[in-house]
């Protein structure tokens, strides 16, 4: 779980996060499955995930958090 060190209000960076991971292979169908308690746009190797806006929407934080699943095989490849 990402969450920022203190919330500085309005106008200051959102969180970010990066992970480098090596790939042995690409078959093709790989997914993720993604969720934020807020707003998120995912990037793999520079190319945006999926063209929705303004996911994952906004729920009853507390009692559900819908989650959003994308093919993203085609935007991997093998290696780092």
């Amino acid at each position: 779980m990402v969450r920022p060190l203190a919330d500085k209000g309005v106008g200051t960076p959102a969180s970010f996060v990066a992970k480098t991971f090596n790939l042995s292979s690409v078959s093709g169908a790989e997914i993720l499955d993604i969720s934020a308690l807020g707003l998120y746009v995912a990037f793999i190797n520079g190319k945006r995930v999926g063209n929705d806006v303004l996911t994952p929407g906004w729920t009853a934080y507390d009692a559900r958090l819908s989650y959003q699943t994308y093919n993203v095989g085609s935007l991997l490849v093998a290696g780092e």
